[in-house]
């Protein structure tokens, strides 16, 4: 069994990462095997309008969106091909390699 450790950063440092979403970290914590991410949008499905719930996606960034969200390299998203947006239950989630978990992974609008 793994422990895992979720960071959610401020809306200010998700924008400077190019997020137009929510930006959080996963990180695991000892274990082995994959872990299922998701993010239940039911409070934020309205924020930006347009069905903006019905667009939100998994993707990854290198971990350093994290701490320098303005640096170019940072910025680089990589959609999860596992990622599911399940839309009448109005949540995104992923079943997430071990490997991958310890990169940043943001909810974002497409």
């Amino acid at each position: 069994m793994s422990r895992n450790s979720l960071t959610e950063r401020d809306r200010k440092t998700a924008a400077a990462a190019g997020v137009n979403g929510v930006l959080f970290s996963a990180t695991e914590r000892g274990g082995t095997g994959p872990v299922n991410l998701g993010v239940d949008y039911r409070k934020f499905s309205d924020a930006f309008g347009g069905n903006y719930g019905s667009r939100l996606r998994l993707l990854t960034l290198p971990a350093c969106a994290m701490t320098a969200p303005q640096n170019p390299a940072c910025r680089t998203q990589t959609p999860l091909s596992a990622a599911r947006n399940m839309v009448r239950a109005q949540t995104v989630y992923a079943h997430h390699p071990r490997a991958a978990v310890s990169r940043s992974t943001n909810g974002t609008g497409g």
